[in-house]
């Protein structure tokens, strides 16, 4: 636990007291794995497991038009090649995959701005109270649309004639009618 939890707001606390708790569950599972499935564990240290695990996973939920983390992971794959497939074989087979130099740099690009947008959306998130799919607990509701409105009168206060347009058109948190009507 962090030592300055007092000095944390509630939602800040209830937040660290979950991380904590999972990071808790985590080391059990490995101490576990180790004492009663040795194989499980030995599989859970390699170096290549969490990028398998991203690749199995980005590989199996929908795209909705965007396969650019699973390119990113497929690209990443193919980077480490070497490691992934000393790990598995001893001997040693070529890539599978070819990415050109040039599409290498332009998806890792991509992927860079895109994980820079996320991180500024989870900021957002966070400040206003919103969940990862935009709910706000009815309680919390006034509050979100309030510091809603108040970051997005603070970011379109220093902007440009440019800036403001498309923040007016793409602000990720305006209220949206169900039907796509309004």
């Amino acid at each position: 636990m962090p030592g300055n939890t007092s000095l944390l707001t509630e939602p800040e606390r209830l937040e660290a007291i979950e991380r904590f708790r999972r990071r808790h569950l985590h080391f059990y599972y490995f101490s576990a794995a180790h004492k009663f499935n040795n194989n499980h564990y030995k599989a859970l240290r390699l170096k290549s497991t969490a990028l398998k695990q991203r690749l199995c996973f980005s590989s199996s939920v929908p795209w909705q038009g965007n396969n650019g983390p699973l390119k990113a992971f497929l690209i990443e794959a193919t980077i480490k090649w070497d490691m992934i497939n000393s790990e598995s074989t001893k001997a040693v087979a070529p890539c599978p995959i070819p990415f050109s130099e040039a599409e290498t740099a332009e998806c890792l690009r991509i992927s860079g701005a895109q994980d820079h947008v996320d991180k500024k959306l989870e900021i957002l998130r966070d400040r206003i109270g919103i969940s990862m799919d935009a709910w706000v607990p009815l309680d919390m509701y006034d509050h979100a649309v309030a510091e809603n409105q108040r970051l997005k009168d603070e970011l379109l206060a220093g902007a440009t004639e440019e800036e403001r347009s498309l923040v007016l058109q793409h602000w990720p948190f305006d209220d949206h009618a169900e039907d796509g009507l309004s």
